[in-house]
């Protein structure tokens, strides 16, 4: 009886969270000169709203513009969050602790509080409107996490064994890293180019 009453909240919940996206369907297919009520299901299909959105919107200029940002932005975060992660996990000194930490902590600093100077900066260096600054920003804002992601608990644990057992070559032993490491980086680097990123309304083309 628990169990029933459990799941028929959820279906409830469910159902409630869904409406507006039946709503928004139901308004995306009218036609703009249908007044009918936004719960009845259109008989017709109206396509029309989708290429006015398109081409009003330059939507296609905004795919492009997002395809290069963000392609760029993840190849320049797992390279560079690569190469500065490595020497950090593989040489465990209190100064590259202290270089870890310092850029973990990056990662408490809100954006959006230093958005006002951050914005001062990009007009002072020309910034506004090019792709190179909004990348650099993406890259910059990205890799705290990345170096995090690429350090995960026992930051180095496979690698110094293997190393020490003398089975793999350096470059091989950095093949290892990258296959092993990459993928979570790059989830890094695409969460980070998400739409809510206040850094992101800075610059616009």
């Amino acid at each position: 009886m628990k169990k029933t009453a459990v799941v028929t909240l959820i279906v409830l919940i469910c159902l409630v969270h869904s409406i507006p996206f039946f709503i928004l369907i139901n308004i995306a297919f009218k036609s703009p000169h249908d007044t009918s009520s936004k719960w009845i299901t259109p008989s017709y299909l109206y396509l029309e709203n989708f290429t006015n959105a398109w081409q009003n919107a330059h939507l296609d200029r905004s795919l492009l513009n997002a395809c290069i940002i963000t392609g760029t932005a993840v190849v320049l975060v797992v390279i560079i969050g690569a190469l500065a992660s490595y020497p950090l996990a593989r040489f465990q000194t209190p100064w590259n602790t202290f270089i870890y930490m310092l850029c973990i902590s990056c990662m408490i600093v809100p954006s959006l509080t230093i958005l006002v100077s951050l914005y001062k900066l990009v007009v002072d260096i020309g910034g506004i409107d090019t792709y190179w600054a909004i990348i650099l920003i993406q890259v910059t804002f990205a890799l705290p996490l990345t170096i995090f992601l690429y350090n995960p608990g026992d930051p180095v644990g496979i690698l110094l064994s293997v190393s020490k057992q003398h089975q793999l070559g350096g470059r091989r032993m950095l093949n290892q890293h990258a296959t092993s490491r990459v993928p979570l980086p790059v989830f890094a680097a695409l969460l980070c180019q998400g739409p809510d990123r206040g850094n992101r309304k800075i610059i616009s083309f």
